[in-house]
Formats: C-alpha cells, sequence, structure tokens
C-alpha cells in the first residue's frame, strides 16, 4: 500500500515525468486518459519534461553499430561518475538537439570544473589552511562585500526559478556564474597582498577567506542535485555536518568565526585531449 501514498495522492504529490520527445503523445494525453477513466484517484502528470535528441560527434547513437558511448564502457573509464553527470547535464538538449563531443567534453571539463568551478574552491580553502590556520576569521562585511553578496544572491534566485521551471542545464550554468563570481571577488581584493599590510588589512584579509569559505557552502548546496558526490567531497573540506549544508533561496552564512575546515584538495582532475582519443 505504501506506493498509493504517490500515485493516489493526487492532492499532496507533483508528478515530474522526464522523457524524450517522442514520448510525449502518450504520456501527456493518452496514459493521463486511461488514469483518469478508471475513476480512482490516481496522481496525474503536472509537470512534463521532454528533452530533444542528443547526438554523437557528426552522426546518431546507435546501440547496434556500436557508435556512441553508454553506461557500461562511461563505467569503465577513468572520468568520475560525476563528471559524466556535469557534462551531460551541461549539454541536456531542453531546446533544441545537441551533440555529445569528446573534444568538447575536454574543453568543458578543463574550463568549467578545473580551471573556474574547482580552481576557487580550492583557493580559497588552501589560503585559509595555508594562512590562517584552516580557522575562519571574523567576517566583517564592507560596501564591496554587500555588493558581491547581493550579485550572488542573484544567481541563486535564477538558480531556484530554473530548477522550478526543470530548466536544468541553465541552472547548472548559473552555479557556473556564481563560482566564476567567486574567482573575481578574491582576485579583486587580493588577500595574499592584504597580507603583507596593516594589522587592518590582514583582518581584510580574514573576511574575504571568511566569505569566500561562505561561498563554497552555498556552491556544495547548488551542486548537490547535479553532482553528489562532489558535493559530499565539499563538505569534508568544508569540515561541516550535512544538515548546515541545507537547501535555501538565498546566500547564507553557514560557517560560524571561529570554524576550523578540513583538508582542501583538488576536486577535479584535468582531462587529457590523448584521453578523449582513447575513449572516443
Amino acid at each position: 500500500k505504501e506506493w498509493e501514498k504517490w500515485w493516489k495522492n493526487p492532492q499532496q504529490v507533483q508528478l515530474y515525468n522526464f522523457m524524450a520527445k517522442d514520448n510525449v503523445p502518450f504520456h501527456s494525453v493518452i496514459f493521463p486518459s486511461c488514469l483518469l477513466g478508471a475513476k480512482d484517484n490516481y496522481t496525474l502528470v503536472s509537470h512534463l519534461s521532454a528533452t530533444e535528441y542528443l547526438n554523437y560527434e557528426d552522426g546518431k547513437f546507435s546501440k547496434s553499430r556500436g557508435v556512441g558511448v553508454f553506461g557500461d564502457q562511461a563505467r569503465e573509464t577513468s572520468i568520475p561518475a560525476d563528471v559524466w553527470r556535469f557534462y551531460l547535464l551541461y549539454l541536456r538538449p531542453e531546446g533544441q538537439d545537441s551533440a555529445f563531443n569528446w573534444d568538447d567534453m575536454v574543453g568543458k571539463v578543463n574550463g568549467e570544473l578545473l580551471n573556474n568551478l574547482g580552481n576557487f574552491i580550492n583557493r580559497a580553502l588552501s589560503f585559509c589552511t595555508k594562512f590562517f590556520g584552516g580557522t575562519l576569521s571574523e567576517l566583517q562585511l564592507n560596501a564591496e562585500d554587500k555588493k558581491f553578496i547581493a550579485a550572488v544572491n542573484r544567481e541563486v534566485q535564477e538558480y531556484v526559478r530554473l530548477l522550478e521551471c526543470v530548466k536544468l542545464r541553465q541552472g547548472l550554468r548559473t552555479v557556473l556564474a556564481v563560482s566564476q563570481l567567486g574567482n573575481g571577488y578574491m582576485q579583486a581584493n587580493k588577500p595574499w597582498a592584504l597580507l603583507k599590510g596593516s594589522p587592518e588589512d590582514k583582518a581584510r584579509a580574514g573576511s574575504v577567506i571568511n566569505l569566500s569559505a561562505q561561498l563554497v557552502g552555498q556552491l556544495a548546496v547548488l551542486l548537490q542535485p547535479y553532482m553528489p558526490q562532489v558535493c559530499e567531497e565539499i563538505r569534508e573540506q568544508l569540515n561541516c555536518p550535512a544538515e548546515v549544508l541545507s537547501c535555501g533561496n538565498y546566500f547564507e552564512r553557514r560557517l560560524p568565526n571561529g570554524h576550523v575546515i578540513g583538508q582542501p584538495s583538488p576536486l577535479f582532475k584535468k582531462l587529457e585531449p590523448e584521453d578523449a582519443q582513447m575513449y572516443r
């Protein structure tokens, strides 16, 4: 009877369907009509997310002809599952057909995951460990910090809106925009230079790193639907319980002053063109 809590509970359940575009007529018209005809209080689909086609390189996927890369083959590569999730969701054909391309995968992994997202997270946490003993200094916000927080909040609000509309591809790109803001924030404030200055400059460097660490926590929350294993690695590096990284609609301060983070380490490895050629 447990299934009836979901499939015979239209008052409390919102049913999301995910499928390719050729399945839309059956799941949007025929099957709901059958359920309505049964007159047995079935939950009807409320949100239907259909994609266009994902092609392979310059052609189409074909299991029978061995054209493409499939789950069993992906598992045998050295590429982590979360990296596969990232690239496939980055390509998700939501508005038009898209194509899996090995060279493009190399570029996206190295450019977006390694040099953008991974760079910011590792840079912020490693700086905290090297210069502050892994301890978050007192956070004192200035006007520029507040502008930065407002910019992050705009992206977080857009992320929430996109996921509520099941725009997963654009939602992921919004996460990358947040990490790009983080890279820009560190570059603009130059905490490495502030540490060579007055006591006030050194305190400012501590605030910059504290706020950067808070953004790392926010990124872990945003990444959870897309890259759950990476999210868990970030949580361990932040040394915080899972409930601290609960979902919210705003950029929140999740770590108190004096919090001691864990051991930072790179989240991603470079994907070499030779690897892609070998897997192709």
